[in-house]
């Protein structure tokens, strides 16, 4: 994720709360606006771009365990949608899983917003 967290060990939030004086509030922020990606470095630095397409291709190589492999990957947001740098590397990771289509999304995400807020208009 570009900013958030995505798994972590609960330790990690106990010690940090405990250990760094962190409030729930702080922790909250930092978890959703300052690890990820961006903690890493950036798209940038060579080091969090390889762990980054790493843990993404780990992440759908075992997704593709359990569905017997894949026809298509899709990526979408804001790193999936505009960075085909990033897609290649994931793509390439995963190769093994023989040949599948890539394929970008646009994610659309004032349309799901819309269509929440009308809902929780109309009732």
């Amino acid at each position: 994720m570009a900013t958030r967290s995505g798994s972590v060990d609960p330790g990690v939030l106990i010690h940090l709360l405990r250990q760094r004086g962190l409030s729930p509030d702080e922790l909250d922020s930092a978890l959703e606006h300052e690890s990820g990606l961006a903690a890493l470095g950036g798209l940038d630095d060579p080091l969090a771009f390889g762990v980054y397409t790493y843990r993404i291709a780990a992440a759908v190589a075992q997704m593709a365990m359990a569905l017997g492999g894949i026809d298509v990957l899709a990526f979408s947001g804001g790193v999936g949608e505009n960075h085909e740098d990033v897609r290649d590397a994931i793509a390439a990771r995963l190769a093994f899983l023989g040949d599948f289509e890539v394929a970008v999304v646009a994610a659309r995400e004032e349309l799901a917003i819309a269509r929440g807020v009308r809902e929780a208009l109309e009732g």
